[in-house]
């Protein structure tokens, strides 16, 4: 997939476009998998539930970004390994509870995970926009 960046950049919307549909994908993965206990904590735990959708998005926009930069899913996965260790380890840190696992996600850590989906979006689009120019 990474030697292809020319001839899918041709389509309609070119590579930002294609880049924003594998964000999209990651994300609607994600939510596939963790749905059911976002449903059941939007009526028990609110601000959990929030904090796992936003969390989802976060985790997705990083992936998507760091997979982009680097062109190879490992990057990601080691410092999300890391990351999930650390977050099981020390579980009354807020920010380390980025989907609300541990129960200690707060709106001080919500926000900041959704300042990060906004940061990964804006940079991976511009990184994309920049390669896909360089390409051409």
């Amino acid at each position: 997939q990474t030697g292809i960046e020319s001839m899918t950049g041709v389509v309609q919307g070119g590579a930002v476009q294609r880049w924003l549909r594998q964000y999209w994908a990651t994300s609607l993965l994600g939510f596939l998998f963790v749905a059911p206990l976002i449903i059941r904590w939007a009526y028990a735990k609110p601000t959990l539930a929030l904090a796992m959708v936003v969390g989802i998005f976060s985790l997705s926009a990083i992936s998507s970004l760091l997979g982009r930069c680097s062109r190879t899913p490992r990057t990601f996965l080691s410092i999300f390994l890391i990351w999930l260790y650390i977050s099981t380890q020390t579980p009354n840190i807020s920010f380390l509870d980025v989907v609300g696992f541990n129960g200690a996600a707060n709106s001080v850590s919500i926000s900041i995970q959704a300042l990060i989906v906004l940061v990964c979006l804006a940079i991976g689009m511009l990184y994309t926009s920049h390669r896909a120019r360089d390409n051409a």
